[in-house]
């Protein structure tokens, strides 16, 4: 009886943990939206999409709520429970809803876990116009949705830091990304809103073989490992097809100008960026050009030169901040520019956008 007795107690103790583990949730969610503030007119309706980030292996569905809505507005979400695809949360105002800004607080919850967050709803009289233009990316191929929402995700955060905070950005389906912004642009803010929304964004540091005499002069590379690209001028250059730095190299991107006026940006490397260029640079040859391209333009060619080299030799700091993009035709396209390259690269190629005002 004595021993079996023990056994019981082992097996008992042994079970614990498992006992006092069931029904404990494992980690956790946090909510997103495409946008922090949206409009709705009287009588008509808005959207914004609802993404929930996992992490610490949390697998379960979340149900959606929305709370601090003012009379006369009704809010459905396109999923109440959301798992891996972004919920789409519609509010639709009646003709008589209040006139004003509200806060509410969409909450996502799973057991015991949840999480909330907050979008500021501004209702507006029916008779007043909301102007602002609604543009269109599309991606090369279809991509999942957590492509899409990085995507949607990035366009907001360059639109945001441009200085618009008024901007709705969500999938449309697998290979369309819609991005509304509010507010009167001039036709030079289009232009550079659309460059901020149709760019890439990816940035490859590349070995320079060959440069063209000329703007569209013929140029023919002698290998299967090279290919040409043709800077901003249309000046034609044989470069090596595979890059030795790309955006995971890059920690900044800031603006600044030359003595002359001449608008630059300079990219300031991580750390593992710049002890790979310091180490790469003790190989090369005085005269070897390095090609800065963005989005398959070059934006920049550096020679190399026997102070390049000596400073390559002492330190991955001496040469951290030393790629310059030199060839931008403004300084708004140069502020332009820095700010796609701190944005980060778009997970999807974008192959086309239409726009209409509104």
């Amino acid at each position: 009886m004595t021993s079996t007795r023990v056994w019981v107690i082992i097996v008992l103790l042994a079970l614990l943990p498992l006992l006092f583990s069931c029904g404990k949730e494992h980690g956790s969610f946090s909510l997103s939206l495409s946008s922090g503030g949206i409009f709705v007119n009287q009588g008509e309706s808005s959207s914004v999409s609802v993404t929930a980030s996992r992490s610490g292996g949390f697998n379960k569905q979340i149900a959606l709520s929305v709370a601090g809505l003012p009379t006369a507005i009704d809010a459905h979400f396109s999923y109440s429970q959301v798992t891996d695809t972004p919920s789409v949360l519609t509010l639709t105002a009646a003709s008589d809803a209040p006139i004003g800004t509200y806060d509410l607080k969409i909450t996502g919850k799973s057991g015991k876990v949840s999480s909330v967050t907050t979008l500021k709803l501004t209702v507006v009289a029916g008779s007043k116009v909301v102007t602002g233009v609604r543009l269109v990316s599309e991606t090369i191929e279809d991509a999942s949705s957590t492509a899409l929402a990085q995507v949607a995700d990035m366009m907001k955060e360059r639109i945001v830091s441009f200085g618009i905070p008024n901007v709705q950005v969500a999938p449309l389906d697998s290979k369309r990304v819609e991005a509304k912004v509010f507010g009167k642009f001039s036709d030079k803010q289009m232009r550079n809103i659309r460059v901020l929304l149709a760019s890439r964004g990816r940035v490859e540091f590349l070995k320079l073989i060959k440069v063209g005499t000329a703007a569209n002069s013929m140029l023919v590379p002698t290998s299967s490992t090279q290919e040409v690209l043709y800077d901003s001028k249309h000046i034609p250059c044989i470069v090596e097809s595979k890059a030795f730095l790309t955006n995971d190299s890059i920690a900044n991107a800031s603006v600044f100008s030359s003595d002359g006026g001449i608008p630059l940006v300079r990219l300031a490397l991580s750390k593992a960026g710049a002890v790979r260029f310091s180490t790469l640079a003790q190989h090369w040859n005085v005269g070897d050009g390095i090609a800065i391209a963005v989005d398959n333009t070059i934006y920049s060619v550096l020679y190399v030169t026997e102070d390049f080299k000596l400073a390559a030799s002492k330190g991955w700091e001496q040469i951290q901040s030393s790629a310059v993009l030199n060839r931008m035709s403004s300084i708004d396209d140069a502020s332009t520019m820095a700010l796609i390259i701190r944005s980060g690269e778009f997970p999807v190629a974008l192959k086309a956008m239409t726009w209409t005002r509104f």
